[in-house]
């Protein structure tokens, strides 16, 4: 990124912020969806052209709202919650995609890491809250997948098909 790119960045972020300082500004947001731009032509709010996902941030101080920023520019903030939001989102939209051209998505790292089961956790994707959570994560941990059993393998079917894909579809934070 250009020094003026990074420079329009933090007169961006101070001038949304309750703080004053970029530093301390930083603090004060949160990624809070994604979009993905069909043509890789998204423009980040420092000016950043050809941006493919394309991120949405939300002031958790002042609640103002700013659209859009590019990865390389949360990167900036220097903050590792965001760094791993911005990776969480984009394997969701990922996972989104390949649910809406039909794949048949599985309990696997092809489609799933733990922090993108964390998330779906913590955003209510799981109808037995911590239950299904903790199902989920045991089996996606197995390393031998030939040692889940058939029931084990119709729950984690029936999860998938009714709970998560439906959520993944439905969530306002996937544009």
């Amino acid at each position: 990124m250009a020094a003026h790119s990074f420079e329009t960045l933090k007169r961006v972020i101070e001038d949304n912020s309750v703080a004053a300082h970029f530093s301390v500004a930083v603090h004060e947001w949160a990624v809070v969806s994604v979009e993905e731009h069909p043509d890789s032509q998204g423009e980040c709010l420092c000016g950043q052209q050809n941006l493919l996902y394309m991120y949405t941030i939300r002031n958790s101080r002042n609640q103002e709202t700013l659209t859009y920023i590019g990865s390389k520019c949360v990167e900036h903030f220097e903050r590792a919650d965001l760094n791993a939001q911005v990776s969480v989102l984009s394997e969701l939209l990922t996972l989104k995609k390949a649910i809406e051209d039909g794949e048949n998505i599985t309990l696997t790292s092809d489609y799933f890491s733990k922090a993108l089961l964390a998330w779906l956790f913590e955003e209510g994707a799981f109808k037995d809250g911590e239950g299904d959570y903790e199902f989920f994560l045991k089996m996606f941990n197995k390393r031998k997948k030939e040692d889940i059993t058939v029931k084990q393998n119709r729950k984690i079917w029936a999860m998938l098909n009714y709970q998560v894909k439906p959520f993944i579809l439905n969530h306002s934070a996937l544009g």
